[in-house]
């Protein structure tokens, strides 16, 4: 999805779109966490993205290991996606569309 050439907004809205098909099933940790670490290498990614790469990371590495229970990561990632969607500076035609606990859309 990403490249070390990404912006940061397309960087948010591909994040968007890969944690709304975790919570629909349609993306496994794995593939959060190899985007990730794709994005990474990225310089332009900074602030509230940064910070939420990097706690999505954490966490699913630590499901992936055992250390906690992916119930964690779900509820990270909605979080997370709740807060990105709350962001100013993105077209709501572009955002992921919202969910509630759960993982179902609204």
């Amino acid at each position: 999805m990403a490249n070390s050439r990404t912006s940061g907004g397309a960087a948010t809205r591909d994040l968007q779109r890969l944690l709304a098909a975790y919570l629909d099933g349609r993306a496994g940790i794995e593939d959060v966490l190899a985007w990730e670490a794709d994005l990474s290498l990225d310089a332009e990614v900074a602030g509230s993205l940064r910070t939420s790469l990097d706690r999505l990371s954490l966490v699913a590495a630590e499901v992936c290991d055992g250390a906690r229970a992916e119930s964690e990561f779900r509820s990270l990632a909605l979080e997370v996606v709740e807060a990105e969607l709350a962001q100013p500076s993105l077209a709501v035609a572009e955002a992921a569309p919202p969910y509630r606990s759960g993982g179902a859309p609204e």
